[in-house]
């Protein structure tokens, strides 16, 4: 059976959907706001997106970073995985898990993490039925500079 979606690397034609996602996550965003923040992500960084077949239109995409501590081996981190309300339970977010779970076998990368805010229990379900286990709970702290 042929996958729901392609899984490509973004191109600039994809900014104003990448916007439009990330307001769905919500966290919403301008096209220009997105351009500056993919400009910024670096060599440790990949975005990912879930591509229609036939349109090429984006379904949903993935951003992963290498992450290292001192305290720990470097670590793949999903720091935002969102696919379109309209193209949901359709098997595209497990397509992108996989896409980063690929992506850390070829970087030599033993540990995917992903966190997930307190109040998002059907992303909880995802992750636990990928696979994935609850190892801590921590609260963020910011600090306006």
């Amino acid at each position: 059976m042929e996958a729901p979606a392609l899984i490509r690397p973004w191109i600039h034609k994809d900014v104003l959907q990448l916007a439009l996602l990330s307001g769905e996550l919500g966290y919403p965003a301008t096209a220009d706001q997105v351009v500056r923040r993919l400009s910024q992500i670096g060599g440790n960084g990949a975005v990912l997106v879930a591509a229609d077949r036939d349109s090429d239109r984006v379904l949903g995409w993935i951003e992963l970073q290498v992450i290292t501590h001192l305290t720990s081996d470097p670590h793949l981190e999903i720091c935002g995985l969102v696919v379109s309300s309209e193209a949901r339970s359709r098997g595209i977010g497990s397509l992108l898990v996989d896409a980063a779970e690929k992506t850390g076998r070829e970087k030599n990368i033993a540990c995917l993490r992903v966190r997930s805010n307190i109040i998002r229990d059907r992303a909880h379900e995802f992750y636990t039925q990928l696979g994935f286990a609850n190892v801590k709970t921590s609260k963020v702290f910011e600090k306006a500079l």
